[in-house]
């Protein structure tokens, strides 16, 4: 407790090791969808664990060996399309749109988790986005 010296009997040390799920990212954050002459660009922005707390900054520290994620178009629960992306973007192309779907769509069911070397993918964020 605060304020108590090491040796006060309140005190009680103990020890514990975090597992792999402590490891895994964060779901990402801020899912978005934009369409431009080549398709859906599909945004997100990635959280941390560790220094993320900077409100300077423009975005969070990375904490990974690479910055990686996979990207999911889903219909209901089915993956129609698995994408990975190295940026916090991805393109949903117009031709894999027509494949998936028949057409262009107005919203899009997406799932998108940051992978990790260390730990694999993270947690995911699983949205409906307007496609703007």
């Amino acid at each position: 407790p605060e304020g108590r010296d090491h040796a006060d009997p309140m005190a009680v040390a103990f020890a514990a090791t975090a597992g792999a799920a402590a490891l895994r990212p964060l779901s990402p954050v801020n899912l978005r969808a934009k369409r431009e002459p080549g398709g859906v660009r599909i945004s997100r922005v990635r959280r941390t664990r560790y220094g993320g707390d900077n409100w300077d900054l423009a975005e969070v520290p990375l904490n990974e060996e690479t910055e990686t994620y996979a990207v999911e178009v889903l219909s209901g629960a089915t993956v129609k399309r698995r994408l990975s992306a190295l940026s916090p973007s991805a393109l949903y192309t117009t031709a894999d749109e027509i494949s998936d779907f028949g057409s262009a769509q107005s919203t899009l069911r997406v799932r998108v988790s940051q992978r990790s070397l260390a730990a694999g993918d993270g947690h995911a964020r699983e949205q409906l986005l307007t496609v703007a």
